[in-house]
């Protein structure tokens, strides 16, 4: 699977470039969507040579990782935004995979995202596996930064008789449930986090997310999804090269000295920090 996702991401890049040695330029597409999808590609296109750039001079197993890595990052935005990006119609998306290595290998992690609007009402359910610690963060937006705001830790998620869970999100709690966790304005999407202490034994919960409402309301459209689609790819990759950079600069393999300049992240939209955990020396996880 790896490779075939590769082959077809050199494909893809050498038939732009053949474009550009014939001297052939993309028109301006008359259907909005395919105009999108083109925007997306060129996007693609500019950050795959930022990423050539990069790792010129490295190893070839260097190499095929920065190709991986564009291809997973594709992967996520086309499956989080486009495929599963509608609140009004949401589907959950699994970040990591054993084909999908976003940001890099996870074995003791799986990361779960899904859309939300406050006007809806949702229900997730689980059923445990072995994760040392579950928990469910909502963000919103704060100047252009994922902003944490309602979260349900492991802790606090009180159990069905079965010994499964049950999670209602939404803005008003509705009546006679064990847990809720609100929605406020301006809330757009919700995180999973499951860690396990053992990468060869790992469980996971059975999560399934439903819409409950029977609000008449529109969600977000297929051209908009696409778009953000387009703007997510530029953050996760510039942010993924920036955070490699301030870590290559002051603290590879090891913490940051004392002395190590403080920088802001500047792809905020790629960071997603949570109010239950934390990674001493490296932030929120």
């Amino acid at each position: 699977m790896k490779k075939t996702i590769l082959t077809i991401l050199v494909i893809s890049l050498a038939a732009i470039q053949s474009c550009r040695d014939s001297g052939e330029k993309v028109s301006t597409a008359r259907n909005e969507y395919i105009a999108s999808l083109q925007q997306i590609s060129r996007t693609f296109s500019r950050l795959s040579s930022i990423a050539d750039s990069l790792s010129a001079g490295l190893s070839e197993t260097e190499k095929e990782r920065a190709g991986f890595f564009l291809a997973s990052a594709y992967s996520l935005v086309m499956e989080s935004y486009v495929e599963k990006g509608d609140p009004a119609d949401p589907g959950l998306t699994e970040w990591m995979s054993p084909t999908r290595k976003f940001g890099g290998d996870n074995p003791y992690t799986i990361y779960t995202q899904a859309p939300v609007d406050p006007s809806f009402e949702y229900r997730l359910t689980g059923r445990d596996g072995n994760a040392i610690y579950l928990g469910v963060q909502v963000y919103g937006f704060a100047q252009g930064f994922n902003l944490a705001t309602a979260n349900l830790g492991l802790k606090d998620i009180k159990p069905d008789a079965d010994g499964s869970f049950t999670i209602y999100l939404s803005a008003v709690r509705p009546e006679n449930v064990l847990n809720w966790i609100p929605l406020n304005s301006g809330d757009h999407a919700f995180l999973v986090r499951q860690y396990f202490r053992d990468r060869n034994s790992i469980i996971p919960s059975q999560l399934k997310l439903e819409r409950i409402d029977s609000i008449q309301k529109d969600g977000i459209s297929y051209l908009e999804r696409l778009k953000r689609a387009e703007k997510m790819l530029y953050e996760y990759i510039l942010g993924a090269i920036d955070i490699n950079s301030l870590l290559r600069e002051n603290a590879f393999n090891s913490y940051s000295s004392k002395e190590a300049q403080v920088r802001a992240p500047k792809y905020g939209g790629a960071l997603y920090p949570t109010k239950t955990t934390n990674m001493k020396g490296a932030g929120s996880a």
